[in-house]
């Protein structure tokens, strides 16, 4: 996609996003299959997800995504779908909501690095939305 990032980047610079862990060997993913539109909102350095209720919630990404910054600022990067998204970006996605809070996904050690508290304090409701691999612009 023209426009975006080719500046390389730094895990100082790069926005927090909630990532899960590898599955371990032997193992599968089970995937939720609701449609999930929303808007991706990049704040308090970390990535942010708005439902259409327009309440801000924590997305939990597969491994793989990716954020970064480059001139024009922070930028996510989907590898399955080939998508950058910047912040305020429409998408629509697979996955739904776990009912899970950031303390109890936290406790079952599924994420590679812990939410930083900057990002739970920029939430509106302490709650996770799971998207998964794939994520495209709204049409």
């Amino acid at each position: 996609m023209d426009g975006f990032p080719k500046a390389k980047t730094s895990k100082l610079e790069s926005p927090y996003l909630a990532v899960l862990k590898p599955v371990p060997t032997g193992q599968s993913r089970i995937y939720l299959l609701a449609g999930i539109p929303g808007k991706i909102i990049i704040a308090n350095n970390c990535v942010l997800f708005e439902r259409l209720d327009r309440n801000i919630v924590l997305p939990v990404f597969e491994v793989g995504m990716t954020g970064g910054v480059d001139e024009k600022g922070a930028w996510l990067f989907d590898p399955v779908s080939n998508e950058y998204f910047r912040d305020k970006a429409r998408v629509y996605g697979g996955g739904g909501g776990s009912g899970e809070t950031i303390a109890e996904l936290s406790a079952r050690h599924v994420l590679q690095h812990r939410v930083p508290q900057r990002c739970s304090n920029a939430l509106d409701i302490d709650t996770v939305v799971i998207l998964n691999p794939g994520l495209k612009p709204a049409e």
